[in-house]
């Protein structure tokens, strides 16, 4: 049985990137800030439209936003075409190109925004709640709701075309729920969205509105916030309800594995010699040699665990998890996993005192069998940690009242790991692609614990607080490893809070339809603005995809390079002739790669908003980084719609 092997492919977004991911944000918007102020200096410069700035401030603050548009660009074009000819200079060049480029795109984005700024002031919430009410109300007359209810259909019927191994059965619940919720939610929020203002103008209901002391961009707001309303009382229903269908009659090893919501903690991993590729097409894992000969080692570096690791009792244990993959040169004794060994070592650790460890190992073996626990852990004591102070009777009488299996063995470890920061577990079977556990002694956070209390601040050249290395034991055989292969199970949260967290990814898509679907109909049509979003949508699912062509890595060229092989019959992976042909459709590929890398950047990521694997394989969904910093990059996406939208609407000609 296989559970919960959780693969991540892509790194999760981090708080520490985000100073990056604004300047980035920036960057884009900036650049279709220029595109649009280039459109509308040429309406202006035709047709000479009324109004523009009021005041003397607004026309300080558009003139110098667009200086320092001018300016930036300019800089930067110039540092592009002339970079400079040492390291040295190109290095600072490479700087302060990145440094005009965003003063450019600063300037843009300002005197694009400084309008809708100024109209933001005279938004009023009571205007906006009313008309959120409003299309609330009006979804609700049009019997949207009925949709949902095909739900039903999957509640009734979904077992019986789900085979599945008893420790299966979570996680395929789990799948075919989201995925019957997901379209469901998402069809129906485009359509009702990008239906509505549409509507509107051609039923003339809209003209009420507009000629009442109403800004038109109260009229977005309200419908996106009266659509999300209704969608997201509609989304809690149908996820209260399925959580209810997925709870019933569960088999006990899914419901233990797989109904659970992790929280682990992570290291970063490296190679020690350097991993060797196994010819497999999946390159996801790194592999090492096994065998005593072998040099090359895996090895996870923590930094800042946390202090909570340190306070269990000793006769405690941390629990890790780790499932890796296993590439055999030959068969090996069947049915039986290949062995490995594992070294816990703080930065406390003294390779010096190698002798000195092995030899308390020895003497706590001789303790674990003594029968009086109190004789036990005071003679544990004083020959394995001789310089320490002396048991406490809470000590002592915390060890002879427990009743933990194996409370001797885990005491001798735990005394051995906090005096020398070392810890070793010598010949462990490994199976593969089956998630196992390791019970880490506390005392090797205990020992962290005192070095911290000792010296707060680690030196530069620390190599991390806690270093786990792997090595294959068997010969012949390899390991395969990455990253997120192993962690340490700091904690767990409900099972039932962490289906509602996955549910809220969906809700979030939710909001970049809606968002969507109604900043498109400010302008177009409702079916092109429905079949706009699906195509924005489906596109932002095949992000990865469209990337490889941009980034040209696809094997065999571009399209047009890929049509001219087709044509010519020539081999995707042979070089070809230098011929006229050739050089015009690698000349068009390149300009095609151009614009989809500009294309890129309108679509949303929506693989990152699809949070169904975490609670599907029993991974705790966290709050504060991944629930709270997706919801920031969600809204920093449909910023710049909604601004586009707020232009949109003022523009067209809806009532006199």
């Amino acid at each position: 049985m296989i559970f919960a092997t959780f693969v991540i492919e892509r790194e999760p977004l981090r708080w520490q990137d985000l100073p990056l991911a604004i300047q980035g944000w920036i960057e884009n918007a900036g650049a279709f800030a220029v595109v649009a102020l280039a459109i509308y200096g040429l309406f202006y410069l035709l047709h000479r439209p009324p109004g523009g700035p009021r005041s003397g401030l607004q026309r300080l603050i558009l003139g110098l936003a667009l200086f320092a548009m001018f300016t930036g660009y300019a800089l930067c074009g110039y540092l592009y075409f002339f970079p400079g000819r040492t390291p040295a200079r190109g290095l600072i060049t490479r700087s302060l190109r990145t440094d005009a480029l965003l003063l450019g795109a600063s300037g843009a984005l300002i005197a694009v925004l400084l309008p809708f700024l100024i109209d933001l002031t005279r938004l009023r919430w009571r205007r906006i709640w009313a008309l959120a009410k409003l299309s609330f109300k009006e979804a609700v007359r049009r019997r949207v709701l009925w949709v949902f209810s095909a739900l039903i259909l999957v509640f009734l019927f979904a077992s019986w075309f789900l085979p599945y191994k008893p420790e299966d059965q979570v996680r395929n619940y789990v799948w075919v729920v989201y995925w019957a919720m997901a379209p469901l939610l998402l069809v129906t929020a485009g359509l009702v969205a990008a239906f509505s203002i549409p509507a509107d103008v051609r039923n003339q209901t809209i003209h009420t509105i507009v000629t009442k002391p109403v800004e038109r961009f109260e009229i977005v707001l309200g419908r996106f916030i009266g659509y999300i309303l209704l969608l997201t009382m509609v989304l809690l229903v149908m996820t209260g309800v399925s959580l209810l269908y997925l709870i019933r009659e569960i088999d006990p090893d899914a419901k233990f594995e797989s109904m659970r919501a992790r929280v682990p903690l992570y290291g970063e991993l490296a190679f020690r010699g350097k991993s060797i590729s196994v010819g497999r097409e999946w390159a996801y894992r790194g592999y090492i040699p096994g065998g005593p000969g072998s040099q090359e080692r895996a090895v996870w570096t923590y930094q800042n665990l946390p202090s909570n690791l340190a306070s269990k009792r000793q006769v405690s244990t941390i629990p890790c998890e780790f499932t890796f993959d296993i590439f055999r040169t030959y068969k090996g004794e069947e049915g039986k996993g290949v062995l490995c060994s594992f070294s816990l070592l703080t930065s406390n650790w003294d390779a010096n005192r190698r002798t000195e460890f092995d030899l308390a190992k020895a003497k706590g073996s001789k303790f674990i069998d003594m029968p009086d626990r109190r004789a036990l852990i005071e003679e544990a004591y004083r020959e394995i940690r001789p310089n320490s102070p002396k048991p406490t009777d809470a000590d002592i009488q915390a060890f002879i009242s427990s009743k933990e299996p194996g409370a001797p063995q885990k005491l001798i470890d735990n005394l051995i790991s906090e005096e020398f920061g070392a810890f070793e577990i010598l010949n462990k079977v490994v199976v593969d692609y089956h998630t196992q556990s390791l019970d880490l002694p506390t005392g090797i956070f205990k020992n962290l614990q005192k070095q911290r209390e000792s010296q707060p601040k680690p030196a530069a050249d620390d190599p991390g607080e806690l270093t786990i290395v792997v090595r294959c034991d068997s010969a012949s055989q390899y390991l395969g490893v990455a990253k997120y292969d192993f962690y340490i199970l700091d904690d767990e949260r409900p099972f039932w809070l962490n289906f509602f967290k996955g549910a809220a990814g969906l809700w979030l898509r939710l909001c970049i339809v809606v968002g969507l679907a109604v900043a498109l109909s400010t302008y177009l049509s409702g079916v092109i603005a429905w079949l706009t979003t699906m195509f924005i949508y489906i596109a932002g699912l095949m992000q990865d995809e469209i990337r490889k062509i941009a980034e040209n890595q696809s094997i065999g060229g571009g399209p047009m390079e890929a049509a001219l092989r087709l044509a010519t019959r020539e081999n995707i992976a042979t070089p070809m002739d230098n011929t006229p042909g050739r050089n015009l459709a690698v000349t068009t590929d390149i300009a095609y790669r151009w614009i989809l890398r500009q294309f890129l950047d309108i679509l949303p990521d929506i693989d990152r908003l699809d949070w169904t694997e975490y609670v599907a394989e029993g991974f705790n969904i966290s709050t504060t980084g991944t629930l709270l910093l997706n919801t920031l990059v969600v809204a920093a996406y449909l910023l710049p719609w909604a601004i586009l939208a707020y232009y949109l609407i003022k523009s067209r000609e809806i009532a006199a």
